[in-house]
């Protein structure tokens, strides 16, 4: 089986954000990054700091939406963005597991 991802990894951002009072969920990414272009997936991973991968629909959305909220604060004060693009191995995940439907996107 071949699966053409036709990946453009600068479309994809990463979004770390130390935020230990408040959760962060998909829906709060979305509404930050949408302004910026249109966002096609998000995947929200928890550990110790929240990250959310981001796939835009072109990479100029990308580079606005970094340029915009790269050292943003989520809520006033505290959780801070940190945004940079997602390397090409990590875009290419998140293409395959697309491709078999896994629902963790939003």
């Amino acid at each position: 089986m071949q699966i053409d991802c036709g990946i453009d990894s600068i479309s994809y951002l990463l979004i770390n954000c130390n935020c230990f009072s408040f959760y962060v969920l998909q829906d709060v990414v979305h509404t930050i990054c949408s302004p910026h272009g249109e966002v096609l997936r998000i995947m929200v991973m928890k550990r110790n700091t929240v990250t959310a991968l981001v796939e835009f629909d072109n990479s100029d959305s990308a580079r606005k939406a970094k340029q915009a909220l790269n050292g943003c604060d989520v809520y006033s004060g505290c959780c801070t963005l940190k945004i940079d693009f997602a390397s090409v191995s990590l875009a290419v995940f998140v293409c395959i597991y697309s491709f078999f439907h896994l629902n963790f996107f939003f």
